[in-house]
């Protein structure tokens, strides 16, 4: 099981590789026009993740507003949704 530390650095690095973009705000709305990211980008970003973390990353959008596209808030959904397909105790 990855560390939430694990999770939030997967984020950023694959953000960083698919778009070229180093994100310094781990808060900030990665959909806001001044971050730069395309939107289909994240197509690539969220394929990369669910291939590195082995997790159903489309999962955290059935329960999920834009609010959640934040490195922040992202890697916080993905670490939950971890631990509730292995089964063990959320531990921030």
């Amino acid at each position: 099981m990855h560390t939430k530390e694990d999770v939030q650095s997967a984020v950023k690095n694959a953000l960083k590789r698919v778009t070229g973009i180093e994100i310094l705000s781990e808060r900030e709305n990665l959909l806001k026009a001044e971050v730069g990211i395309a939107p289909a980008k994240f197509l690539y970003v969220f394929d990369e993740l669910q291939e590195g973390l082995q997790l159903p990353v489309y999962e955290i959008f059935k329960n999920q507003t834009f609010v959640v596209m934040s490195v922040e808030n992202l890697s916080t959904a993905l670490f939950e949704l971890q631990a509730i397909i292995c089964g063990a105790e959320v531990r921030t």
